[in-house]
């Protein structure tokens, strides 16, 4: 369920960058929600379009965190070893630099909040989550315009 949100609103990923095109956000939106599905193909080519969005816009946190996200997907794909770690590593590195780069931007911590909700309990990060969801309760009581319907449905489902 978490993932399908995630990629529900990832076609609203550069709508505050200028220099995105419309047609690269439904791209890519496409395709993070194929790799969400198990595409392993999609996964590849969705990482590869946000390597190039962020490379494009490097202050850009909200494409940067569904890249990191999108790294985690890679690595769900991956056999079990090191290089599975490294990435899965990889991808928590990229959303947690893209949150520490935009702290009080709820949709890049809402991405992070999802996606490390998502991950196995024995990986460590249900805490960081739970933190990610009591901070973004508490922002969307002070100012639920930040926040579409469904961004607060899913905050206050998280939040209890």
């Amino acid at each position: 369920m978490i993932r399908r949100f995630l990629a529900a609103f990832v076609a609203s990923l550069f709508l505050h960058g200028a220099a995105a095109a419309e047609s690269d956000a439904d791209q890519i939106g496409a395709l993070y929600r194929r790799a969400v599905a198990g595409d392993k193909a999609a996964v590849e080519e969705c990482i590869a379009s946000l390597e190039a969005a962020v490379k494009r816009e490097p202050e850009n946190q909200l494409a940067r965190v569904y890249l990191g996200s999108a790294y985690t997907l890679r690595s769900r794909d991956m056999s079990f070893g090191s290089a599975k770690l490294a990435t899965l590593r990889q991808g928590l590195t990229t959303m947690d630099n893209a949150v520490a780069a935009a702290p009080k931007e709820p949709r890049v911590r809402l991405v992070r909040a999802l996606t490390t909700d998502s991950l196995p309990f024995f990986l460590g990060r249900k805490q960081s989550a739970r933190d990610d969801f009591k901070l973004l309760a508490d922002i969307a009581a002070r100012s639920p315009e930040k926040f579409s319907a469904d961004d607060l449905a899913v905050i206050r489902e998280h939040s209890r």
